[in-house]
C-alpha cells in the first residue's frame, strides 16, 4: 500500500502528469482509494490511499476531514480489515524512564538504607570481584 500526499490533483481531468500518474496505477493494477473531492485547503485530491487489486477490497470506509488544524492538507481516514497471518500475542513491559531519574536523590536515598548506615556491611556484599569492591555505588 502506498499512502500520502502525491502533490499532483488527480481529479483534474485536465492535468497531464494526473493523468499519465493514473494509467501508470491501472497498468501494474493498482488501485486509487480516495473519493475525487479537495484533499487541500486550495483543491484538489493530492492525498491518495492506494492498494493492489487484489486487496482493494479490503480498503474500505475512506473519509476525508477538514480537521482545523495549521496544515493546508485535510486528513485522509480509512479501515482496513486484514486478517492477522498469525496470533498477536502481548505482553506488559515494565522498565525504569533511567533519564528521568533524580540522580541526586537516587544518590540520597542509597546513602539512607540500611545497607549503608550499617558499620560493617555483610561480607558477601564487599567481597573482591575481579579485584574489585562490589559496594561501590556512592
Amino acid at each position: 500500500m502506498l499512502a500520502g500526499d502525491f502533490n499532483m490533483r488527480v481529479n483534474n481531468k485536465e492535468e497531464r502528469y494526473a493523468n499519465q500518474f493514473k494509467e501508470c496505477l491501472e497498468g501494474v493494477n493498482l488501485t486509487q482509494h480516495v473519493p475525487m473531492e479537495p484533499t487541500h485547503r486550495r483543491g484538489g485530491t493530492l492525498d491518495l490511499i492506494i492498494a493492489p487489486e487484489d486487496i482493494s477490497e479490503k480498503v474500505k470506509n475512506v473519509q476525508i476531514h477538514d480537521h482545523g488544524t495549521e496544515s493546508d492538507h485535510f486528513l485522509v481516514e480509512c479501515e482496513l480489515s486484514f486478517t492477522p497471518l498469525h496470533e498477536v500475542k502481548f505482553r506488559d513491559l515494565l522498565y525504569r524512564k533511567y533519564k528521568d531519574i533524580d540522580v541526586e536523590l537516587f544518590k540520597k536515598d542509597l546513602r539512607e538504607t540500611e545497607l549503608i548506615k550499617a558499620k560493617f556491611p555483610p561480607t558477601h556484599l564487599t567481597r573482591p570481584v575481579n579485584n574489585c569492591k562490589v559496594l561501590s555505588l556512592i
